[in-house]
């Protein structure tokens, strides 16, 4: 009688759809050990090369941003807002004046390396630039500025780039077919 109960039982565990369930559910779970396994192989090779592609860009430049050129005239302005309900009092301040190129044409070249840091291949991009353009002389007329105010010997072009640690070569500047030299300076647009 208790072999009879014995396969009784048995047959009706067989045949139960919650114990197949349960069975299935208890698969998933331990099929979920190696899963979590591979992701965390997934992450760690992801920090890895995060901190190799940080490495490079800290020897080689991160992205680059290149604004200008423009010239930069400095001039006197001698009517200061007051703090009167919008009266003008008498006083004095250096200010800039940004002026923009009437045309301009870059063209540039750019050529994509590899390097290497461990497993990982990362690249890195040179490019060779080359802008030419015309500025026309800065009208200071509409700005209410007398032309003894303006500061001509102190104005300069300003070419602006966003991490000077990457450039190769030191940049060559023809100005009326003369060369000059470029100062490293952040100038008055320091923090803009």
């Amino acid at each position: 009688m208790t072999d009879i109960r014995k396969d009784s039982i048995l047959e009706s565990l067989r045949n139960s759809h919650l114990v197949k369930v349960l069975l299935i559910g208890v698969l998933i779970l331990l099929l979920q050990i190696p899963i979590f396994k591979i992701r965390g192989i997934i992450k760690e090779r992801e920090q890895t090369r995060e901190q190799a592609v940080s490495e490079v860009a800290g020897k080689w430049g991160a992205s680059q941003s290149l604004i200008g050129p423009t010239i930069i005239v400095p001039y006197v302005n001698r009517s200061l807002p007051g703090s009167n309900r919008g009266q003008q009092r008498p006083g004095a301040a250096v200010e800039y004046a940004t002026f923009l190129p009437e045309s301009l044409k870059i063209s540039g070249i750019v050529k994509s390396e590899p390097r290497y840091r461990g497993i990982f291949e990362i690249p890195v991009y040179r490019m060779s630039l080359a802008l030419s353009g015309h500025f026309s002389r800065p009208d200071f007329s509409e700005w209410d500025v007398d032309t003894n105010d303006i500061l001509w010997d102190r104005a300069y072009l300003c070419l602006r780039i966003s991490d000077a640690q990457a450039m190769t070569k030191a940049p060559v500047l023809s100005w009326n077919n003369q060369p000059l030299g470029f100062l490293p300076s952040a100038g008055e647009l320091a923090g803009t």
